[in-house]
């Protein structure tokens, strides 16, 4: 390398040389020589003032010094090592104080490992920070979207599936599902996240009293749990079989009387359900349970009005 920067700084010494000789041939010509044949003969080079010749001798000489001292600048900067040569220079190091090359890397590897979970520690601090308003705004908007939705539905059919979308959004449940009760048992109305295999018949039909289901529509009360393996208030005799050891279930109640049954699994955020998401739940376990009862309120509404009609 530096035999390749010794040859390319007297290539371009001799370039400027010769291109700078030249420019003070034409200003000393124009100098000394205003009169002269050369002048005549090539009238292009001619300044027509010895004033401007020799201002102009002054500007070549300033540019020709700034090139020379550029090149030489360049020429002479050291060379910066690249990552081989530091990592042979710690090898021939660590061999020379007895360290073992092992030694150096573990150390390397640890401090790295430090660094990496500092910066990464600092980034979620950040994260979070600028996040949080965010968040609560999309939580605000959320329950605003809900509420609506849910107060505008039409039938206790819709109301249900209305409320597992947005129970399943807002809590971030992977599986929910739907049951509706028939006379001593729940029937599978509708399932979200489900696998294929499922869907058979033992997942169809779920006597009451039986399953979390059952038990939750026997209670007809609000089921929260987030290790069915510690919970102590009941033993779920098929929880080796479960999926996720966190669920929440609830009834919805229509005089006395359990209709359906809503059960959220699965989160995805944290692998349990948090105190917000506890309490989203709630939220919606109890604006069921009142438009559930005012659909069918008004429903009755309308069949005396239909009644009185044909009256």
């Amino acid at each position: 390398m530096e035999i390749r920067k010794n040859g390319f700084f007297w290539l371009m010494l001799g370039f400027v040389i010769i291109l700078f000789g030249l420019l003070y041939f034409i200003g000393i010509v124009n100098l000394f020589f205003g009169d002269g044949v050369f002048l005549r003969t090539f009238s292009v080079l001619d300044f027509n003032s010895s004033l401007v010749a020799f201002f102009y001798l002054v500007m070549v000489s300033i540019f020709f010094v700034v090139m020379i001292t550029i090149m030489i600048k360049l020429t002479t900067m050291p060379e910066q090592p690249n990552t081989q040569d530091i990592i042979d220079q710690i090898e021939i190091t660590a061999k020379d104080s007895q360290v073992s090359p092992e030694l150096i890397k573990k150390i390397t590897d640890i401090s790295s490992s430090m660094v990496y979970r500092e910066n990464e520690k600092r980034f979620l601090m950040m994260l979070e920070s600028t996040t949080l308003q965010d968040r609560l705004d999309d939580v605000y908007y959320g329950f605003s979207q809900m509420t609506c939705d849910l107060t505008e539905s039409q039938s206790p059919l819709e109301l249900l599936e209305k409320a597992m979308y947005w129970g399943t959004k807002l809590s971030s449940s992977k599986r929910a599902s739907i049951l509706v009760t028939d006379r001593d048992k729940l029937n599978v109305y509708k399932t979200q996240g489900w696998r294929d295999e499922q869907s058979s018949n033992d997942f169809y039909s779920i006597p009451i009293n039986e399953r979390i289901a059952g038990k939750v529509a026997a209670d007809k009360r609000f089921l929260v749990v987030n290790d069915c393996n510690d919970y102590k208030n009941y033993d779920f005799p098929d929880k080796d079989s479960y999926e996720t050891t966190a669920f929440i279930t609830f009834p919805v109640v229509y005089q006395g009387r359990t209709v359906a049954v809503l059960n959220f699994s699965e989160n995805t955020r944290h692998g349990y359900y948090t105190v917000g998401e506890q309490e989203i739940l709630r939220v919606i376990y109890m604006l069921v349970d009142k438009m559930y009862e005012h659909l069918q309120q008004k429903k009755k509404l309308q069949r005396y009005e239909i009644a009185a009609s044909n009256s």
